[in-house]
């Protein structure tokens, strides 16, 4: 049966993308390739258009820059209409996006709650206008699907003008709201609990993330609406992507590792694994690139850097800054013989995860989050317990030590998530749940 769908999904203009932001595209992308109608309806930033789906509004609702500064300084709210239409220009916007990637959330907790509280927040003109919107100029949808927790505010005024089932996706809203001052926080926190119940259905990322999100979604006015896990899906490139190294080749083999921005204890970490594991012959041709090291390294760990030169490691050693852009990533990511991602926070998922196994690149990660739900499901790598530099190094070290053992591991990655983390398989649970909760 082909659906009507209705996407809200928070813009990111025309650099960086989030992991929610990757989820949603490729998702829109397989259900308009499937043959459904699916109409993107942007906030605070525009979005690129995704192939063979409706075109998104020229102008994305709740612009980004215009809704800050009304929020921040009342006296905007009576600017002349001619401001407002610069404020939320593609130009602005643009510019807006391209500094969305190092947004804060400390920042941002009290517009995030005044969203929240949709009819009676500070937007709720802007809520009007986008339900008006919809009912005016589109096809009623079958369904609305609502891209994170962060705007269940909507819900409300959406079932109100138009009739149809709300479904909300949720994936790491607690990093971003626990992030906020403890007052704000909680409030947030408060508000979403008493919303969470006029959404028809929820679809988390992870069994990890179902199991830690919702008992902080429990209220006491309403049960939890029903809840499906979806993990989300990627094409697998259909050539062999890259040739997995083998350990005796002459060229440096690249330990590559995505951080977090200014992630000096994890980096302290992989500094410390790296160090041991270049003690074993089978990795001393083994080199090391962390990304996403904003400031000084040597300012943070001098100990570690002096360590390295103690050790005639500190050429082995590259570092660069967060990699914003999919394609450099994708890149990085191909050029490893051993790819790990790490967190501050344990995460929902890592689609980063899914990206080097489906290139031939075996994973090293830890025992949390949902990975390993990912490794479980596909074999392209490996866990060690997290924080613990020694059980780490020891599992850099086996890769190496057997030659065939990061062949292995790309093969079965590469077919572990042509199998289980397709996009196609996303869309279709994502469209059983759809059928589900429009009953």
């Amino acid at each position: 049966m082909t659906m009507r769908i209705l996407k809200i999904i928070p813009g990111s203009g025309e650099g960086f993308l989030c992991e929610n932001c990757l989820r949603d595209q490729s998702l829109i992308t397989k259900l308009c390739e499937q043959g459904h109608e699916v109409t993107v309806v942007p906030i605070y930033l525009p979005m690129p258009d995704a192939p063979g789906c409706a075109a998104p509004p020229v102008q994305p609702f709740y612009g980004a820059v215009r809704v800050y500064l009304e929020h921040r300084f009342p006296f905007f709210r009576r600017a002349p209409q001619w401001i407002k239409r610069w404020l939320d220009s593609p130009r602005v916007l643009r510019m807006a996006g391209r500094r969305s990637a190092t947004s804060s959330s400390r920042k941002l907790g009290g517009l995030t709650l005044s969203m929240l509280r949709g009819e009676h927040g500070g937007q709720a003109a802007e809520l009007d206008a986008l339900c008006d919107w919809i009912r005016d100029t589109q096809e009623k949808p079958d369904i609305i699907h609502l891209s994170n927790a962060l705007l269940l505010g909507m819900v409300r005024r959406l079932n109100a003008t138009l009739n149809v089932p709300v479904v909300c996706s949720l994936q790491d809203e607690d990093t971003w709201i626990d992030a906020m001052p403890a007052p704000t926080a909680t409030l947030i926190w408060a508000e979403i609990r008493d919303r969470v119940a006029d959404v028809a259905g929820l679809i988390t990322v992870s069994r990890y993330y179902a199991d830690k999100i919702l008992p902080r979604l429990t209220g006491t006015a309403a049960a939890l609406p029903p809840v499906r896990v979806v993990h989300p899906g990627i094409d697998v490139p259909h050539d062999r992507g890259r040739a997995s190294p083998r350990a005796e080749q002459t060229p440096p083999l690249w330990w590559n590792v995505l951080l977090d921005p200014d992630g000096f204890e994890a980096l302290d970490l992989i500094l410390r694994a790296f160090t041991r594991a270049r003690q074993s012959p089978s990795c001393g041709n083994l080199h090391l690139h962390c990304s996403g090291v904003t400031r000084s390294v040597s300012g943070h760990s001098p100990s570690r850097c002096r360590r390295l030169g103690k050790h005639g490691l500190r050429q082995c050693v590259r570092f660069s800054p967060q990699m914003l852009d999919a394609e450099e990533r994708l890149a990085f990511i191909r050029s490893s013989a051993l790819f790990t991602v790490l967190h501050r926070n344990a995460a929902a998922f890592d689609l980063s995860v899914l990206e080097a196994m489906a290139c031939g690149v075996p994973v090293l990660q830890p025992d949390a989050g949902a990975n390993p739900e990912i490794l479980a499901l596909a074999e392209g790598g490996a866990m060690f317990e997290p924080g613990n530099a020694e059980a780490l190094s020891k599992r850099v070290v086996s890769f190496f030590d057997d030659p065939s053992r990061l062949a292995v591991c790309a093969q079965r990655g590469r077919q572990g998530v042509a199998q289980h983390f397709s996009a196609a398989r996303m869309a279709q649970e994502t469209l059983a749940a759809y059928e589900s909760y429009a009953v």
